[in-house]
């Protein structure tokens, strides 16, 4: 995924387990995130919610107004402090992209409350993704990471931006927005809420 970065563009690497733990900050050097990848392993609890409502705020400080988070994980949590849809809020406040990559276990061998608590790691990582206009990823193989990478690579370099003035001036608040398009054989990720700030 690192391969596809551009000279210009900034990474930073925050893992979580009993709390967020910033690993890598903002940096253009991104053979020090990959390796720093390739050798991590999990461990203890999972903040997974807190640490990345603490990767948006850190994104605040990247000098390009673009901004990506992409996510790797089964998206269970049992040791966060913020909620689910405090998250979804920050994020499409945020107006960064989130594109997740789901991990799942093998539900075969899980209990009914461990299948129910995959159940529900795997909608959060696609609402995160939904909401904010990226991409969500499942894989079930190690080897179908590399496959995954690919696709949220060509995504992002095959994206057009596209902006508008609502009717009626601009009021503070969440509004909704819908996008359609009427081409074959083109996918469509787009936002569908997003805070306007007079």
């Amino acid at each position: 995924m690192l391969a596809g970065a551009e000279d210009r563009d900034e990474s930073l690497l925050l893992t979580c387990a009993d709390q967020p733990d910033l690993q890598i900050d903002l940096t253009q050097e991104t053979g020090r995130l990959d390796e720093f990848l390739r050798s991590a392993r999990p461990l203890g609890s999972t903040a997974l919610i807190d640490s990345v409502y603490q990767t948006i705020d850190r994104m605040k400080m990247a000098r390009n107004t673009r901004k990506v988070l992409i996510v790797v994980s089964d998206g269970q949590d049992n040791f966060s402090r913020h909620t689910r849809d405090e998250l979804i809020s920050k994020a499409i406040e945020s107006e960064a992209q989130i594109y997740t990559v789901a991990t799942p276990d093998a539900l075969g061998f899980q209990k009914a409350i461990q299948q129910v608590d995959a159940s529900r790691g795997l909608a959060l990582l696609a609402d995160l993704a939904h909401a904010t206009g990226g991409l969500a990823t499942p894989i079930d193989s190690a080897s179908s990471i590399t496959e995954a990478a690919a696709r949220i690579v060509r995504t992002l370099h095959e994206q057009y931006v596209i902006g508008y003035y609502p009717i009626g001036g601009m009021r503070a608040g969440s509004r909704r927005i819908q996008v359609k398009l009427d081409l074959p054989d083109v996918r469509l990720y787009a936002r569908n809420r997003y805070y306007s700030t007079p």
